[in-house]
């Protein structure tokens, strides 16, 4: 009788995973896979694959590639092995939460999948001790977590405190500066460079000159004339100024400068904080690192508590009632009230603030009882002249449609193409007064665009209403616009209407089409 020969098992496919923190970690990467192969040859397991997450931490599953790889290929049931192989409970993770790191194994034991480490004195078969033995190394790996990050903050607290800079970027005007353990000056590092040596400490000092003017400029601007964020911003852009990443300047980095000490010769740490993969939060003054740093102020603590001053006074509520006094106040002192005198003024908010309040700066000064000047009557004008353009508009292609035809927009907004074929311009003209005192209106004819008609509406002497309408074909005229005067009303009254209705063949409608206010 033939004796027959026994086959060997066939071993069983496995992944392995390995995850490392920093370069610095005893554990590397090559440390865990040689393990992981030694393992895999002892138990008869076939080594197909490697999922790694290099230089990830395990606090969180966020940036885990390797692993959230792992985890779908499980998921969805396209994982081609019966095995996954780990160094030991911390390089699968250090979940703060311990429930999450059991179920991630779960995860892969429900699709049939085992988990073994390798490195782990027990064996992962289920049994009751190895439950709570796993239990207790996945606490002690969180444990480890925080009491790492809890020493971390103190050791940085203390090179704060000792006037160095535990980490982050230098700021505008400033730049870093290594130190050795010794005390000795090394280079000023770029940015994003490391210091050189492990052991070395970083320094704070001034920037370039001309960075330094600008900070004490924008200090200057801030407190002296009383500009916002917002304007600060936009003068360093209009005069080419970069920021300290070479581009345009936003309101928040200005903000960022006139609200940081380090400017003053004061280091600050731990004013925000976001320990262990958590959400970054505010910390109470109270728990603030400060401790003046070896960088030569760039701005005197005095000018320094100007501007914070200066920052809580805008910030405090606006006493509304109390502005019209101001304003009467402002043009005692300088016999008219403008933009630039309001954002001069220390006892007022920004002009932009008045405007937004009482609509217009011309309402605020008819609500303290003065008279508004030339400027502001003329922005009066303009916002009118922009309502009824927009209006006028809005009915026209309401009219358009009512009279069976189509529009669209051709190129700016005050332009329409009727029909596909007919180029419409409308346009408001408001009352101007000439130097005798008599009243004028200037249609513009725009000889040099392609423009068939030219809807003008007219306004009333007070440039308030709508006075009548004028529908003209600019290729009639030889000259660039038509002046139409007051005292001769029946000049040009063969392109005058005074309804819109009739422009487009429709029938008159209840009301003279030049009181309508707005869409219908």
């Amino acid at each position: 009788m033939r004796r027959q020969v026994q086959a060997a098992p066939v071993a069983m496919r496995a992944v392995a995973y390995v995850r490392m923190s920093t370069e610095r970690q005893d554990h590397s990467l090559g440390h865990q896979l040689e393990r992981i192969t030694q393992y895999a040859t002892e138990h008869n397991f076939q080594l197909v694959r490697v999922y790694a997450d290099e230089g990830r931490s395990g606090l969180v599953m966020t940036g885990r590639a390797g692993l959230a790889s792992l985890i779908r290929e499980v998921e969805t049931g396209a994982a081609d092995f019966q095995v996954v192989l780990v160094f030991d409970v911390s390089r699968w993770g250090r979940f703060q939460d311990t429930d999450e790191s059991a179920h991630y194994e779960y995860m892969c034991r429900r699709a049939g999948i085992q988990v073994e480490y390798c490195a782990e004195p027990f064996a992962n078969d289920g049994s009751p001790f190895t439950a709570v033995v796993k239990g207790m190394k996945r606490a002690m790996a969180a444990e480890y977590s925080r009491e790492l990050s809890g020493k971390v903050f103190a050791a940085q607290a203390r090179l704060s405190s000792a006037g160095f800079k535990p980490g982050g970027i230098a700021g505008y005007a400033i730049r870093r500066l290594a130190v050795a353990a010794d005390g000795a000056t090394k280079r000023i590092l770029s940015d994003g460079e490391r210091k050189p040596e492990l052991t070395d400490r970083v320094l704070l000092i001034p920037g370039p000159p001309e960075e330094v003017t600008v900070v004490r400029q924008i200090y200057h601007w801030y407190i002296r004339q009383h500009m916002t964020d917002t304007a600060i911003a936009e003068r360093l852009n209009a005069a080419g100024v970069p920021n300290f990443t070479g581009a345009m300047w936003r309101p928040a980095q200005v903000k960022s400068i006139l609200c940081n000490e380090k400017y003053a010769g004061v280091m600050l740490y731990n004013r925000t904080s976001r320990r262990l993969s958590t959400k970054m939060v505010r910390n109470p003054a109270a728990q603030w690192v400060r401790h003046p740093s070896g960088l030569t102020p760039i701005i005197s603590p005095s000018i320094f508590r100007k501007a914070q001053n200066e920052r809580a006074r805008r910030l405090s509520p606006i006493d509304w009632d109390g502005v019209p006094e101001q304003l009467q106040r402002l043009y005692a002192g300088h016999g008219r009230v403008t933009a630039s005198l309001i954002d001069a003024d220390p006892h007022l908010p920004s002009a932009h603030a008045v405007k937004y309040h009482f609509g217009t700066l011309a309402t605020a000064c008819a609500v303290a009882g003065l008279p508004p000047g030339p400027t502001f009557k003329y922005a009066v004008t303009r916002h009118t002249v922009r309502e009824h353009l927009k209006q006028t508009l809005a009915r026209v292609q309401q009219l358009v449609t009512m009279a069976g035809s189509t529009w669209r927009r051709d190129g700016r907004k005050e332009r329409l193409l009727i029909g596909g074929a007919i180029r419409l311009k409308v346009m408001v003209c408001r009352a101007r007064v000439d130097e005798d005192g008599r009243v004028r209106w200037k249609i513009a004819l725009n000889h040099g665009a392609a423009t068939d008609f030219v809807l003008a509406v007219r306004l009333d002497q007070g440039n308030a209403g709508i006075r009548d309408y004028f529908l003209l074909a600019p290729a009639a005229f030889a000259q660039p616009y038509l002046l139409c005067r007051i005292e001769r009303r029946d000049e040009f009254a063969a392109y005058r209407y005074t309804e819109l209705r009739a422009i487009f063949g429709l029938a008159p409608g209840a009301a003279n089409e030049a009181s309508w206010s707005g869409p219908e």
